[in-house]
């Protein structure tokens, strides 16, 4: 029997998904919304500032950041204004986290040049960054119309995907797996996670061996999956019989995590704020350990849920620069939480919770001791090192469970100038070195280090690829006053002191954007689903 190529064998998949997609199921909660609005206009945290940014961005071309600033002016003209926004918030904290040091002490952040750089060539994958962003804005806001304009444009990025995966190649294979990741960044439901971790992984195996050594993203992925692979091996809890099979030292592993946690937050007692945060995870952990057995993994990915919330947008609320350090150790909290739990949910793949929480700890620490060695006798710092230990203890732990065998590189804390995240374009190097947000608790000559994770992927040249890509609402917390520094009035300045992320090689390898050849991310009111090619009017400008 002749196997089916690797495009026909995704779109026989995901067709079954395509024709039955509903989008009347949806079900957005709202707890609060503080601002008043039109309730038909979504909630994106728009100040007078920002919004003259957005404005002269779409008249002139040219993006309010420096980081952005060498991707032709063609292509920002094609975007709405409301599209603008949400490519402006998100690069905006990206940007904001890199410019002080702190990308690497966030799961998503470090990664989003990459994705971004791929974003501006792929409609598809701007719409998942575009739903990305709107949903970080939903969880500041608690705006069900943000999360639904999110949600709509998860429903434009899954169809992009599909029409992608039709036509499978070495040109497309990195928006493939991009648009993938971020879909699952954001997934709320079990199906949805699952079908897009097979997809990701049958898609790493059809890749040639030659593609994934030229594709940041699929060197991040393969990492994050051997990582997997080996911690699966070392711990293996089964689901059976719709149960889970604990073993003793598992159970443990959880009540030494609760009781840390308590001594931990006697340390915080007088911080409100942090005696808060870690109030909230220890409240979850024993609930969830009062759980076990889960019934499955439907369940199991239902329950952490919460977990994964605070591992991607917490860092966005505690990290404003007036004190940083200690945010920082309370942020590894949660963190080593994810790690100590990911080994009893085997069943839960991919990049799910600890193999992306291990190097934010690991820079963490890295700031940390380094902040320690050069103002040791400050009471922030003193706690926040006091904090760490059961964060190394976690991490210890678990690179030791896993063969951990690759180590983790040098650091250097004090270079003349940090080298940029967008390193998939040349960096310049200006004059000055001055950091956009002066900070005396974090270095803003922070250099992070290259992931240590080195995995190895298997070729195969038909790979039964079963991924259906099912699309899911994301729930949003209440809204919330504590916003990231970016998220202030005015938004960010362009910093003379960091390399500008676009080059001239990858703009050679972009199509044309005139008028008759661009594609707008907006939403045809007649479909949650615009068909690629198709042309919409724009949403809510």
């Amino acid at each position: 029997m002749v196997a089916k190529p690797v495009s026909e064998g995704i779109f026989d998949a995901m067709r079954p998904f395509l024709n039955g997609m509903s989008f009347s199921h949806v079900r957005l909660t709202v707890t609060r919304d503080e601002t008043p609005r039109s309730p038909s206009v979504p909630n994106l945290l728009m100040t007078p500032e920002i919004e003259a940014e957005i404005e002269a961005w779409q008249f002139n071309g040219v993006p309010p950041f420096r980081e952005l600033s060498q991707c032709p002016p063609s292509d920002w003209y094609r975007y709405s204004k409301t599209d603008l926004r949400l490519i402006h918030h998100i690069s905006g904290l990206s940007i904001d986290f890199h410019r002080r040091g702190l990308s690497g002490t966030t799961v998503w952040a470090s990664k989003m040049p990459s994705i971004l750089a791929i974003a501006v060539t792929s409609d598809f994958v701007m719409s998942s960054v575009l739903a990305f962003s709107a949903s970080h804005l939903a969880y500041l806001t608690g705006s069900k119309e943000t999360e639904a304009l999110s949600y709509r444009h998860r429903g434009v990025a899954f169809k992009g995907l599909q029409n992608a995966i039709g036509t499978f190649s070495k040109k497309n294979c990195d928006a493939i797996l991009t648009a993938s990741i971020l879909l699952s960044w954001q997934a709320t439901d079990w199906a949805s996670f699952a079908s897009l971790q097979k997809g990701m992984s049958s898609v790493l195996d059809s890749m040639h061996p030659y593609w994934k050594e030229t594709s940041d993203i699929a060197q991040f992925l393969e990492d994050q999956r051997a990582l997997r692979s080996f911690n699966n091996m070392t711990f293996n809890p089964t689901y059976l019989s719709g149960a889970t099979r604990y073993q003793g030292d598992d159970l443990e592993r959880i009540d030494a995590s609760i009781a840390d946690l308590q001594m931990i937050q006697k340390l915080v007692q007088h911080i409100p704020e942090y005696y808060e945060r870690i109030y909230e995870l220890l409240t979850f952990v024993r609930q969830l350990r009062n759980d076990m057995p889960i019934q499955s993994p439907e369940k199991a990915f239902e329950r952490l849920q919460p977990l994964r919330t605070w591992l991607f947008w917490l860092p966005t609320k505690m990290l404003r620069g007036d004190k940083d350090l200690e945010a920082l150790s309370i942020l590894a909290q949660f963190y080593s939480t994810a790690l100590a739990l990911e080994p009893l949910f085997p069943q839960i793949e991919g990049s799910y919770l600890g193999c992306m929480a291990i190097t934010p700890i690991e820079n963490i620490d890295a700031i940390l001791l380094a902040r320690k060695s050069s103002i040791p006798y400050t009471p922030s710092v003193q706690l926040a090192a006091s904090l760490m230990e059961f964060p190394r203890h976690i991490m210890t732990d678990y690179k030791s469970c896993v063969q951990w065998s690759q180590p983790v590189q040098p650091m250097n804390h004090f270079v003349t100038t940090p080298p940029s995240p967008y390193h998939h374009f040349q960096d310049i190097t200006y004059e000055t070195t001055a950091p956009y947000t002066p900070s005396i608790h974090s270095p803003s000559t922070f250099a992070v280090p290259t992931s240590p994770f080195h995995g190895q992927g298997m070729y195969s040249s038909h790979p039964n690829l079963s991924a259906v890509y099912v699309s899911s609402p994301l729930s949003s917390e209440g809204g919330d006053d504590s916003l990231s520094d970016y998220s202030r009035a005015g938004g960010l300045e362009p910093s003379p002191a960091f390399s500008s992320p676009y080059s001239d090689e990858i703009h050679r390898q972009m199509p044309p954007t005139d008028a008759s050849a661009t594609l707008n991310i907006g939403l045809m009111h007649g479909s949650p689903i615009m068909p690629m090619g198709a042309v919409a009017p724009q949403l809510w400008t």
